[in-house]
């Protein structure tokens, strides 16, 4: 994937009784620290900061049940800022207190101009591994760490509940701000993270696990296909995500038409979720092993999010249809968790619906209704072949619709 253009601004260590920090940071026992007090939402705290400008704060009940009293739907604040000296800070939560508060909803860390929220269900599942944790922002790249009591690494992956990180980002010249995305360090090389995004100076993710998370342009991507064609766009906002797998044989292009196993390979990948214990599902028997979309085509079928042409069989290399495309982004969605619990019963008028086949209807009628199936009003073309532009631009606005900015 290449060296990466620019790294976040912050490094953010999230442990359980032990905070894993850079060599620099952790001196021995004895870095003298200092005592010192700071407003939070008008709540007095008091915090200690060692000499390498480390900031440790553990607010008692009191301070916690008065913030939860200010907080705005349910969100605890905490923020921090302007502290003479400051280059990270560590803040201990008693968690197993914290999720008693009905009225919680997420927990907010923000250091300067620094954030990273934590969903409800995240903090339910990392209290699972024990009931006290420390949430910490660092200047640096970005890294997320859960230890043990022992300070041994957890491996925290939570496919339900992401968690939100937002952090200020400079675009250079010359610069799409499309393409602008956060990377997840490997041991094997990094991976983009689809569910990223640039937006008026800041750049904004989703992630669902512990690892080191830093900036990437995608603009020099080989995998970019667009061109100058109309769908261009959104064919390079997926190879900057690397939604898009070129490494097959048959490339994906404006104008190709797509496969069904070359777009369950760029669903999942979009949607970037792993479903536990794909191994003990049976693959499809029509399914090359040595395919690029096994692995996803494994997991989508795990996930139930392809359907099969009978006898356990998928078609992988037949061209998808525009209803197939449709009915499989919707599949995927409610499998990630992403629809919405309430829809409109407006009913979207296609001139061609009476082509459509009838176990499609449900489906594209709710994307309709997301904004997520176009020509409202004119023709559907259920039937035809899905191009690369066509299944680009349905994967870029299901993104784009995700997170919000729709």
């Amino acid at each position: 994937m290449g060296k990466t253009k620019k790294a976040l601004i912050p490094l953010l260590v999230a442990a359980l009784c032990l905070v894993a920090l850079p060599a620099a940071a952790m001196a021995s026992d004895t870095v003298a620290a200092t005592a010192g007090e700071s407003t939070l939402d008008g709540v007095k705290v008091t915090y200690s900061i060692d000499d390498q400008g480390e900031v440790s704060l553990a607010p008692a009940a009191e301070a916690f049940q008065e913030l939860l009293a200010k907080a705005e739907n349910g969100d605890l604040i905490i923020a921090l800022k302007d502290i003479t000296g400051m280059t990270g800070v560590k803040v201990k939560i008693d968690l197993k207190s914290l999720l008693q508060e009905e009225n919680l909803r997420s927990f907010t860390f923000s250091v300067n101009d620094l954030t990273l929220k934590v969903p409800v269900g995240a903090l339910e599942r990392i209290s699972v591994l024990a009931d006290t944790v420390n949430f910490g922002l660092r200047s640096g790249s970005l890294i997320f760490t859960v230890t043990d009591e022992q300070g041994e690494p957890i491996d925290y992956i939570d496919n339900d509940h992401p968690i939100f990180i937002s952090q200020p980002y400079s675009l250079q010249a010359g610069e799409d701000p499309a393409l602008v995305t956060t990377v997840h360090a490997y041991a094997d090389g990094p991976r983009v993270v689809p569910r990223s995004w640039y937006d008026d100076g800041r750049l904004y993710a989703k992630v669902y696990s512990t690892g080191r998370y830093d900036a990437w342009y995608g603009g020099g991507n080989p995998g970019v296909t667009g061109g100058a064609s109309a769908g261009a766009a959104a064919l390079d906002y997926l190879a900057a995500r690397e939604v898009i797998n070129n490494n097959g044989t048959a490339q994906i292009t404006a104008d190709s038409q797509v496969t069904r196993g070359q777009f369950i390979d760029m669903l999942l990948r979009a949607l970037d979720i792993e479903p536990q214990g794909a191994w003990m599902v049976r693959q499809f028997s029509d399914v090359d092993a040595d395919a690029f979309y096994y692995e996803s085509l494994l997991q989508a079928k795990a996930l139930g999010m392809a359907a099969g042409v009978g006898d356990n069989r998928f078609a992988p290399e037949t061209g998808i249809t525009r209803q197939e495309m449709y009915v499989m982004l919707y599949k995927g969605l409610a499998a990630a968790n992403l629809l919405p619990e309430v829809v409109t019963m407006q009913w979207i008028i296609f001139s061609d619906w009476d082509n459509l086949s009838s176990y499609a209807g449900n489906a594209i009628q709710n994307l309709a209704k997301f904004g997520l199936v176009p020509n409202q009003g004119g023709e559907l073309r259920p039937r035809a072949v899905a191009t690369g532009a066509e299944a680009a631009a349905a994967l870029r606005d299901m993104l784009v619709w995700e997170s919000g900015r729709a």
